[in-house]
């Protein structure tokens, strides 16, 4: 940024003086006086930005790119004489030499404070200036009676690590984790919930706080015929199917299950939303409110049915408020199985369950796993599917970005660790940590793509208030 010699009060000297010359004896002219002073719109110029990345031969190296700034749209709260940018610029951008196409104000001058004294310079936005810090911009008033100002904190933001970039922790080792040869993970409130079959047949729930992972509550269930796979949360309630019933527990006590008169003996619980459970038995869907009384649901059209590694998920519509999608996926032999259902919450009728690959043409790239689970793993609804690879005994991570058609890897990796035929994986729904269990080794992992949990910044804006 360039330093002006000329004192800004000089400068208002020669405005003012401009001012008073407009007036002759005959007070054929009058002089026009502003008593507003504020900034109303601000762009920024190209910007550049520093990758870092590895040569052919794994030797750190950078490369320099250019970031457009009239991408990262500045916004400027009046209220609280404000200015930021709500998109944080990409990590990597170079903020020592920021310059702007756009400063857009009212009044006679604008002055920014210098970085090492408390004074004023003139400012110059063409010019290249540091904003590595906050830095304060003034809009001077020229009145008749006297010159005041009227200040903004601008503040430039930078992501501090990449979007697409994965953190994984350790979060400790656990030794009935290790023994489980089935396991099921879920969130209850705050609480970690991971139901697991031992080698010895017996049935545990592993619980902690969430930021309390370095602790788990070890708890006995009283049965050991539970189908661990298919233990599903519905609001403040389990439910679960055996060999011979349909059983229920309550979540202030999770080990403690109860057998239910139902009219339906499911063969696996699939899914559940607020309102509703869902099943399959003998080939058909199933539905209950209460798990007591259970109804078959339309299907429309033909497709395949799962008869091994099961998962399903309840995931609301970006879109609809009452619109919740179910869906269902799973392995019959060789071929893949994809299902939905469209639920209205009850404000029209569901819609039937239809198949992804209803006929012999359609393709899916859904990947074969075992231990398979699912959870919503950001803020735009997209699917995690997590499990180990039918291929290499590895567990791998996939996403799909529209409700379960279509599956990629997107870039996931994973913390290097083994497992020996088990695995789930829960999201906490509120930050978005993705949670990783692992039998064999017995470790529990916490990890998160760096994207999912930006915090995003308000963008109100207000008319700019009179002076």
């Amino acid at each position: 940024m360039k330093k002006y010699s000329i004192a800004i009060f000089s400068v208002f000297c020669c405005i003012l003086s401009g001012m008073l010359t407009a007036c002759n004896s005959d007070g054929d002219y009058s002089a026009t006086y502003t008593y507003e002073g504020y900034i109303s719109a601000v762009q920024m110029g190209s910007l550049k930005r520093i990758v870092h990345t590895k040569s052919s031969t794994g030797e750190d190296s950078t490369y320099n790119l250019t970031v457009n700034g009239a991408l990262y749209p500045l916004y400027i709260d009046q209220l609280n004489d404000s200015i930021y940018n709500v998109d944080s610029l990409p990590y990597g951008t170079d903020l020592s030499k920021v310059t702007f196409t756009n400063f857009t104000y009212q009044g006679a001058l604008i002055s920014i404070k210098l970085l090492t004294e408390d004074a004023d310079t003139l400012f110059s936005y063409t010019d290249s200036t540091d904003f590595r810090e906050p830095r304060y911009i003034s809009v001077h008033i020229a009145t008749p009676e006297t010159t005041i100002k009227r200040t903004y904190k601008v503040t430039l933001s930078v992501h501090k690590e990449e979007a697409d970039s994965f953190a994984w922790t350790k979060a400790t080792t656990n030794a009935d984790l290790a023994a489980f040869v089935e396991q099921r993970a879920m969130m209850c409130g705050d609480s970690i919930w991971v139901f697991g079959r031992k080698s010895d047949g017996n049935l545990v729930k592993l619980s902690a706080h969430k930021n309390q992972t370095d602790t788990w509550l070890t708890a006995k269930l009283n049965r050991t015929d539970i189908d661990v796979r298919s233990i599903q949360l519905k609001n403040d309630t389990l439910f679960a199917v055996t060999p011979t019933a349909v059983v229920r527990a309550f979540a202030q006590d999770a080990a403690q299950w109860t057998p239910l008169t139902a009219n339906l003996l499911p063969d696996n619980l699939f899914a559940a939303s607020d309102t509703e459970l869902y099943a399959l038995q003998s080939g058909d869907f199933y539905g209950s409110k209460d798990g007591l009384t259970w109804t078959k649901q339309t299907v429309s059209g033909t497709g395949v049915m799962p008869t091994s590694n099961i998962a399903g998920i309840c995931m609301k519509s970006r879109k609809n408020a009452y619109l919740k999608y179910i869906l269902l996926t799973g392995e019959n032999g060789t071929d893949p199985a994809l299902w939905r259902r469209d639920d209205y919450s009850g404000k029209r009728e569901a819609e039937p369950w239809f198949s992804y690959l209803d006929t012999e043409t359609d393709e899916t790239d859904f990947p074969k796993l075992m231990s398979p689970s699912l959870s919503i793993y950001n803020s735009q609804n997209d699917i995690l599917l997590t499990g180990i690879s039918t291929t290499t005994n590895a567990i791998e991570a996939y996403v799909s970005k529209d409700y379960g058609y279509t599956w990629m890897a997107d870039g996931f990796v994973l913390p290097a660790t083994t497992v020996s035929g088990s695995t789930a994986s829960v999201v906490d729904a509120e930050n978005y940590d993705i949670w990783l269990f692992c039998n064999g080794s017995g470790e529990i992992w916490r990890g998160r793509q760096n994207g999912t949990s930006w915090i995003e910044t308000q963008t109100n804006y207000y008319k700019a208030r009179k002076r």
